[in-house]
């Protein structure tokens, strides 16, 4: 039916000051779901994104990114209708943690061209001139 992958970021958190990697470490997690052709639209994917979420949200989790093929409409639209903000492709997201700012984005293209979706409950997302940018410590 689906499954979904939970992870710390490692790319991320590797590539960024070791002040910040604890942080990033805690806060951060990369969602990798799927649901089977058959069962989409069944709320199969919505019930295991947000168990997962209130999960790690318990576990000390704040913000939730996602990779979503960039030629992928129905999914960048399904995660933004589940509170997802959606960046260009090959844009990245600035954050601000107790140790500094620092960004996230999709990783490398490969042979896909992905965009960086994310979320941050409690936090505003916002479009600026340079890319998204969450503000860790400003509440929505």
């Amino acid at each position: 039916m689906g499954v979904l992958y939970a992870c710390t970021p490692a790319d991320c958190v590797l590539s960024h000051q070791s002040e910040q990697r604890e942080w990033l470490a805690r806060s951060v997690a990369e969602i990798d779901l799927a649901v089977e052709t058959g069962f989409r639209g069944s709320g199969a994917g919505t019930a295991l994104l947000e168990h997962a979420e209130r999960y790690l949200s318990d576990q000390g989790v704040r913000v939730f990114v996602a990779k979503v093929d960039a030629e992928d409409m129905p999914v960048m639209r399904w995660y933004r209708h589940r509170g997802y903000r959606v960046a260009s492709t090959g844009e990245s997201c600035a954050i601000d943690t107790p140790a500094g700012e620092m960004s996230i984005n999709a990783g490398p293209a490969h042979e896909r061209r992905w965009r960086l979706a994310i979320k941050a409950p409690g936090h505003a997302v916002a479009r600026g001139l340079r890319g998204l940018r969450l503000a860790t410590n400003t509440p929505t």
